[in-house]
């Protein structure tokens, strides 16, 4: 219980009038005592009101939350009482969110309200609310009174979806670049003007006859490839990059990845490691192959064990059956794993092709570039470019064995990622 300033200032007054009413007992002493006990009745009548009147929360919707996407998490309070109350209460975000748990006030009607409080999902699983501590102004506004919430009901986080943003990747700079061959594969994929060369099988003799000029036909090239995703599980996937844990950003990032690749029909599978295999999904076409990688990954939790990339490179090798692009998701800057990393493209390249990919902090990188403001930064800043300059040292040894990497921001990792895999499908490298 808090009393309000109104309540203070009541009691204040009371005990005032008892001070003079032992100088004039008389007319006073009757005055403080009727005073305190009306006092002491509106508390008890405000406790009595707030415990029968007590409100009841629950999620306003129950639909699973995508890691890493910043939500209004909406909490419905429902007043069953006949007149609008005023609540205060500390969100308390439950595992797996993050966010402001500053106060909030509030005032409910009679029936039900929804709150939304700012947060993010940050950690994949199910978890639940618990309690919300809050506190109840009693109707004469005398008190705030302490409660305790339940709020029971289960959140879940799974990992990130593409959606429509397949769409817009495929289409910047970075995206689809076409590929198609004039007059073969399976697929009609456009008709054009007749140019000097083209094959006389290529020449569409209906649509020519239509406009009077020889027209050719474009087909789309047939080319369905096998990839695998390599996840990193182990201790330096737990280390927070921008907001997050860096296996949740490569969570994401596979996740993501499988539907932008489902879209081209390319089979993908999964491999899910620390210092032992965790998860293996065999490489499949469309949909099923997107459900079978976001099961995988749903509910992975990070270990504190060190990674085995060898181990790792030898299941990849038992699963592609032909050549295949294998795009690695682990720390470049760790300095020990260097030779690891060398281990794992060796174990597989020429046969396959693979892509090592590693997060950059935002933050790093802006204290790498920033202007001093105080005697200490320069030697952040000098930090920072250390940092950078490790991670390129490492990625420049992992080029020049063969393999192509990627260090960029989280925010933009996962359109990096699919810009390069475009760009070899449209070289014919893989």
């Amino acid at each position: 219980m808090s009393l309000s300033p109104r309540a203070v200032a009541l009691a204040a007054l009371i005990a005032a009038i008892g001070i003079v009413s032992t100088w004039n007992p008389d007319v006073l002493q009757a005055a403080w005592k009727i005073g305190a006990a009306l006092f002491l009745f509106g508390l008890i009548y405000e406790w009595v009101i707030v415990q029968r009147n007590r409100p009841a929360v629950a999620l306003d919707d129950d639909a699973p939350l995508y890691l890493g996407r910043r939500i209004d998490a909406g909490l419905a309070f429902t007043n069953a009482g006949g007149r609008v109350l005023e609540l205060r209460y500390a969100p308390a975000l439950p595992d797996g969110l993050s966010g402001s748990i500053d106060n909030r006030r509030v005032m409910l009607p009679p029936g039900t309200t929804v709150d939304r409080v700012p947060a993010q999902a940050v950690r994949l699983g199910r978890t639940t609310w618990g309690t919300l501590p809050a506190m109840l102004t009693g109707p004469l506004g005398l008190a705030r009174w302490s409660l305790k919430l339940k709020l029971d009901e289960e959140l879940r986080i799974i990992p990130d979806t593409l959606g429509n943003r397949g769409t817009q990747l495929a289409s910047s700079d970075i995206g689809t670049e076409s590929r198609t061959q004039v007059g073969s594969g399976m697929e009609l994929h456009h008709l054009r003007p007749y140019r000097r060369g083209d094959a006389p099988s290529s020449i569409d003799w209906k649509a020519t006859a239509r406009s009077g000029d020889l027209i050719t036909r474009v087909f789309g090239e047939d080319q369905h490839l096998e990839i695998i995703l390599c996840l990193d599980a182990g201790r330096t996937s737990r280390l927070e990059m921008d907001g997050m844990a860096q296996v949740s950003h490569y969570v994401n990032l596979a996740a993501r990845f499988a539907e932008y690749a489902a879209v081209a029909e390319d089979r993908v599978g999964l491999v899910v490691f620390s210092d032992r295999i965790h998860e293996a999904v065999q490489p499949q076409r469309g949909i099923k192959g997107v459900r079978g990688i976001r099961a995988a990954l749903t509910d992975l939790e990070p270990r504190l064990t060190e990674s085995d990339l060898t181990q790792a490179a030898l299941k990849v090798r038992t699963l592609a059956r032909h050549r295949s692009l294998v795009i690695l998701l682990t720390s470049l800057y760790d300095r020990g794993a260097n030779p690891a990393l060398k281990r794992f493209v060796s174990a597989l390249s020429p046969k396959h092709l693979p892509i090592v990919v590693g997060t950059m902090s935002e933050e790093v990188s802006a204290l790498a570039d920033r202007d001093a403001d105080d005697w200490f930064d320069p030697y952040r800043s000098l930090a920072a470019q250390e940092y950078r300059r490790d991670l390129q040292a490492n990625a420049a040894v992992l080029t020049r064995m063969g393999a192509y990497t990627v260090t960029s921001r989280p925010s933009v990792l996962d359109s990096r990622v699919m810009g390069l895999y475009d760009r070899l499908k449209a070289r014919h490298l893989i």
